[in-house]
């Protein structure tokens, strides 16, 4: 029997499916795919901390790597695997063989950090456009899942996802994806509007404003769009198509970028 479901953030049907089954009497806590500004923040509550929201692993660098800090007092299993990243709906997908987590399965001490690092394992992934994954971070009890809660209170396993996100040599410049942000087109379908990405670049939007109205809310996933024909609807509710849209996406760091007026619409 699966134990009881608890969701920090309201987390969506996607973000149980990676969620592996658990005894009676443990608990589920986490995020999902979804970028949220709150996502590095996922553990704080509860004495836990992520130094990162997102991953660019660049292959001109050859590694990169996020660090798990536990500031309470009991020690964690902490476990991180790497899963391939669905964009529409935005979602975790299969378990990838192009990177692994190193360490996949390691003791997190009280008051202590690690460093988790992505390992490239693949030889051949496009050169031509970013790839995409999602490394799941989850944090387990010492104490054996089967022995049932302490006293009979829930036990739980603090789970979160991050996307990492593979950048080709080829495709390696200062700002990169503001300047790609700018080759964004859109269109006004009936109440929404529609973005496309022509760009090799994964885009998240952190935020899209018609004459000056955000359709980016609190409830909203932020909408992701893949490389090269990459598309989003965002509802839009609008009377007539706008005179002005400007747009901010989420950087390398995970930041809002700059707002930029858009252009160019789709045909």
């Amino acid at each position: 029997m699966l134990g009881t479901v608890r969701n920090v953030f309201a987390a969506g049907a996607s973000a149980f499916a990676l969620a592996l089954a658990l005894p009676s009497g443990w608990a589920y806590s986490g995020t999902p795919a979804s970028e949220r500004p709150e996502l590095s923040e996922v553990f704080a509550r509860d004495g836990f901390s992520v130094s990162a929201s997102r991953i660019v692993f660049h292959e001109t660098r050859g590694t990169a790597h996020v660090v798990v800090e536990n500031r309470s007092e009991k020690a964690r299993l902490l476990s991180a695997a790497l899963f391939t990243l669905e964009p529409d709906p935005v979602r975790a997908g299969e378990r990838t063989p192009d990177f692994v987590a190193a360490p996949g399965l390691t003791v997190l001490n009280a008051n202590r950090s690690t460093p988790v690092r992505i390992v490239r394992v693949a030889k051949d992934l496009p050169r031509d456009r970013e790839s995409a994954y999602v490394l799941q971070l989850r944090l387990v009890p010492e104490k054996d899942p089967e022995r049932g809660g302490e006293n009979g209170r829930v036990k739980t396993v603090f789970t979160t996802f991050l996307k990492v996100f593979y950048r080709p040599a080829a495709l390696e410049a200062p700002e990169a994806l503001e300047r790609a942000a700018e080759k964004l087109r859109w269109r006004a379908t009936g109440d929404a509007i529609e973005l496309l990405n022509p760009t090799p670049y994964w885009l998240t939007v952190a935020d899209l404003r018609a004459d000056g109205r955000s359709l980016v809310t609190d409830d909203t996933r932020r909408p992701v769009l893949a490389p090269t024909g990459g598309r989003a609807v965002l509802p839009a509710r609008l009377t007539a198509p706008p005179d002005r849209l400007t747009l901010s996406i989420l950087t390398d760091r995970g930041t809002p970028s700059e707002p930029i007026e858009l252009g160019a619409k789709a045909p």
